[in-house]
């Protein structure tokens, strides 16, 4: 059985800007829970090193699984804010609970990338 234990901010995909960027809506007040917050450490080769020392740039980014009740309409790439962190919905996977009802979604998120 899900039960929401905090509040996060959700925004959805209006449209898209001349520069093919997304425009958000107006964040709206969600409860959710969180599963798992993980920040992680990354290599990126975005920003290669020069001088032929095949070294890469370290890039942080958080990697997260929260869930939303089943009434809460959430869509790939909507943004998400909570706890001063800033995500993109990647993957969105229904729950039912024992009597085959949708419980809740469990949602992946990743950092958005501004």
């Amino acid at each position: 059985m899900f039960i929401p234990n905090t509040y996060g901010f959700l925004s959805s995909i209006t449209g898209m800007n001349g520069d093919g960027e997304p425009i958000f809506g107006l964040a709206r007040r969600t409860r959710c829970a969180i599963s798992s917050l993980n920040k992680k450490v990354i290599k990126t080769s975005v920003r290669r090193d020069s001088s032929a020392s095949r070294g890469d740039a370290e890039e942080t980014q958080l990697q997260s699984e929260i869930m939303f009740g089943a009434r809460t309409t959430v869509s790939i790439d909507d943004r998400f804010a909570i706890a001063g962190f800033t995500m993109r919905v990647t993957g969105i996977e229904p729950c039912y609970d024992v009597n085959s009802r949708l419980d809740h979604y469990q949602v992946t998120l990743v950092t958005l990338v501004q």
